[in-house]
């Protein structure tokens, strides 16, 4: 899986605006949004919540369910293979949004290829 640190956001991209509207939905301190693509085609789409999943969930013992989760999940529900698929993680309110350590390796094991996450700092 290549790790992509981007500060520049493409607004008038489809996905950016996804993610940076998942963002807006999250109730955490920390607001974060994730959308999957693939050839042009969204495949699930997601914000970090209160919410918690045994699979998606966060591992860390915070029972919050990770933007990144929320989006393989998301896809997962719509039947969409995410194998060879690109995410993009937005943060709102600046700083780094690169997927902490459960969520590499949950990205890695679903086959996302690409991920492309904001830094501000």
């Amino acid at each position: 899986m290549e790790l992509i640190e981007t500060y520049d956001v493409e607004e008038d991209d489809p996905t950016w605006a996804l993610a940076i509207t998942e963002s807006s939905k999250s109730p955490l301190r920390f607001k974060l949004g994730a959308a999957i693509i693939k050839r042009g085609k969204l495949l699930g789409f997601g914000y970090n919540s209160y919410k918690t999943h045994p699979k998606f969930g966060s591992k860390d013992g915070f029972k919050t369910l990770h933007a990144e989760g929320a989006a393989l999940y998301s896809a997962k529900k719509l039947g969409n293979n995410v194998e060879g698929a690109t995410m993009i993680i937005y943060r709102r309110g600046a700083r780094n949004s690169k997927p902490c350590e459960d969520c590499q390796i949950m990205i890695e094991e679903a086959g996302i290829s690409k991920v492309i996450y904001t830094n501000y700092e």
